[in-house]
């Protein structure tokens, strides 16, 4: 990593609930020298305070109709991040009564191309069974947390209600198309509690 570009970045604190832009790129340097973008997020814990490091990234790119997409931050992620104006929020997505963030972002030259994703929470009774396939996933896996859970199968969609074109079994990646719009974890065993996480390309 570029060691100069990071101590220059500035320290952003997000509280937790918040969310904050902690990033503005015009796309100029983007496009002369193709880096990648550093986004670090950190937390300061103790025995008693918990928190969870739990860091939401949104990048949005573009001025009047910006394109949002959202990835998982954890303590630290790398972006592609295109040669046009963009900005990058973080959300402190812990209790009231957990710790704060502290994000940096700065540009990595030279750097590989991470595998990002975005994860959500999945299990029994949950709110809402349908989630939306996130934007530029390209592929995803989900676990219950249970054993035997191969006997489970979630519905593969173009809707929260519509048509089901597949099915998708705990712990298999599985590749995702045009018309797969929607996941649906309908009729998730009592007792399970899990995540299912999208493979994105940024």
């Amino acid at each position: 990593m570029d060691q100069r570009s990071a101590a220059a970045a500035a320290i952003s604190v997000v509280g937790p609930g918040e969310q904050r832009v902690v990033f503005h790129g015009n796309g100029a340097q983007t496009s002369i020298s193709h880096p990648a973008l550093a986004v670090v997020a950190t937390q300061e814990e103790s025995s008693d305070d918990g928190g969870s490091q739990s860091a939401l990234g949104v990048l949005e790119v573009g001025r009047e109709r910006p394109v949002r997409v959202e990835f998982d931050v954890n303590d630290g992620v790398l972006l592609s991040v295109p040669a046009t104006p963009f900005t990058v929020s973080v959300r402190n997505v812990n209790e009231s009564d957990q710790p704060d963030l502290r994000v940096q972002v700065y540009y990595v030259h030279g750097a590989a191309r991470a595998n990002n994703t975005r994860t959500y929470d999945i299990g029994f009774a949950m709110e809402d069974p349908n989630i939306r396939v996130p934007g530029f996933a390209q592929s995803f896996v989900f676990d219950l947390g249970l054993p035997g859970q191969q006997d489970y199968a979630a519905l593969l969609s173009d809707s929260a209600s519509g048509e089901t074109f597949g099915y998708a079994r705990p712990g298999v990646r599985h590749s995702l198309n045009r018309r797969i719009r929607w996941v649906r974890f309908l009729d998730i065993p009592e007792g399970s509690g899990g995540t299912v996480t999208f493979f994105l390309s940024i």
